[in-house]
């Protein structure tokens, strides 16, 4: 039970990878999403585009996910990037500082630092592939969108289900 709900999330953070990668590479958005959040049910995207627009690239999304085309399922714009790049650069600055003499030590820190944040993208993108998202998307179906203003932006929540 409790996997099939974190494979029905990953499987939503696919399709919202998906579905914003079309929205982006479209010429008749009128913006292209800042942001987006996957759940168990499906997933909100944050920003300045139509339903219209959604609905179409999630749908053609949905098609091109089923057709092996996987690699849309991974963004370098993923929360799950910015959490690796954090992560390893917080671990390797309090390694590199160490617990005394910190300021002769600051510009190894800088240096180590700057070396994960550059290994970090690599690692991100497998942790998306292996963790955060699933290409391999089933029976996942689109149930509808619904928008609505959040604090004085639009969110649209694409609802989705599996067969």
């Amino acid at each position: 039970m409790v996997l099939d709900l974190i494979q029905h999330i990953r499987c939503n953070h696919a399709l919202e990878h998906a579905t914003i990668a079309l929205l982006v590479n479209r010429d008749d958005t009128s913006g292209i999403p800042v942001g987006g959040n996957s759940t168990v049910r499906g997933f909100y995207l944050f920003g300045n585009v139509t339903t219209q627009a959604i609905k179409e690239c999630a749908a053609e999304a949905l098609q091109r996910l089923r057709r092996g085309e996987h690699q849309l399922a991974i963004s370098p714009f993923c929360g799950t990037n910015f959490v690796v790049s954090a992560t390893l650069g917080t671990a390797a600055a309090a390694l590199a500082l160490g617990q005394h003499d910190h300021l002769r030590r600051l510009p190894n820190a800088v240096l180590t630092v700057l070396g994960t944040l550059i290994a970090s993208q690599s690692i991100g993108r497998l942790v998306q592939e292996k963790l955060t998202t699933s290409p391999d998307i089933g029976g996942l179906q689109i149930r509808g969108i619904s928008k609505r203003g959040w604090f004085g932006r639009i969110v649209h929540r694409i609802h989705t289900g599996f067969q």
